[in-house]
C-alpha cells in the first residue's frame, strides 16, 4: 500500500497534472511526460525539471514558477539538465520568469542549468541567442555559487529581456558560465 496522497487537477483536458510528496518530503508536480520539484538552498530556490516540456505543461509550469518567484526572496535556479524537449511555449515562459524576477522590488536573477555543448536546452539557447539574455550555468553548484557570490549590481548582466539579440548563427557569443 502506497503512503501518499495524489491530487489530480485538469488545467487542460489533454494535460493531466499530478502532485505528490516525494521520499524526501518535497512536493512533486508531475505531468504526463515531465515532473518538477523545488527546494530551498539558503535564500535561493532550486527547481529541478525532468522530461518533456511541451505546450500543455507550460501554463501550469508558469503558474508554479510565478508562485515561487512571488514567495521567494533569492535568485531562482532552474535545473533543466533532465529536460529532453523544450518547446517554444516553454521558452517564452522562461523569458517571462526572467522578466518577473528582474522587475521585483529587489531585482533577482534566473539561472538556467543545462549540459554545456550538448542537450536540447543548451542548443536552443544558442540558436535563439538567449544566452545573451539568460544566465546559463553547467551545474547547480556553479549556479548557486554565482547566485551567492555575485550581488545583482556586480553581475555581468545579460541584455535586457526584450532587446534584440544576435543569434549564435550571426556570430553571437555565449553568456556567463
Amino acid at each position: 500500500m502506497l503512503d501518499r496522497t495524489v491530487e489530480v487537477t485538469l488545467p487542460y483536458i489533454e494535460a493531466r497534472t499530478l502532485t505528490w510528496t516525494g521520499k524526501d518530503g518535497r512536493i512533486v508536480l508531475g505531468f504526463e511526460d515531465a515532473q518538477v520539484m523545488h527546494r530551498r538552498d539558503g535564500r535561493h530556490t532550486v527547481v529541478t525539471v525532468e522530461g518533456i516540456l511541451g505546450v500543455y505543461e507550460a501554463p501550469t509550469l508558469r503558474e508554479y514558477l510565478t508562485t515561487l518567484i512571488d514567495e521567494g526572496d533569492g535568485d531562482l535556479i532552474l535545473d533543466l539538465t533532465g529536460v529532453e524537449l523544450l518547446d517554444s511555449t516553454n521558452l517564452g515562459m522562461l523569458v517571462a520568469a526572467c522578466k518577473r524576477l528582474r522587475t521585483q522590488p529587489d531585482p533577482r536573477t534566473l539561472y538556467l542549468v543545462a549540459h554545456k555543448d550538448q542537450g536540447p536546452v543548451h542548443r536552443i539557447m544558442l540558436i535563439t541567442g538567449l544566452t545573451k539574455v539568460l544566465h546559463l550555468c553547467d551545474s547547480v553548484p556553479n549556479a548557486l555559487r554565482a547566485a551567492t557570490t555575485e550581488a545583482p549590481e556586480e553581475q555581468e548582466a545579460p541584455a535586457e529581456v526584450g532587446e534584440p539579440v544576435a543569434g549564435a548563427a550571426a556570430g553571437g557569443q555565449e553568456g556567463p558560465r
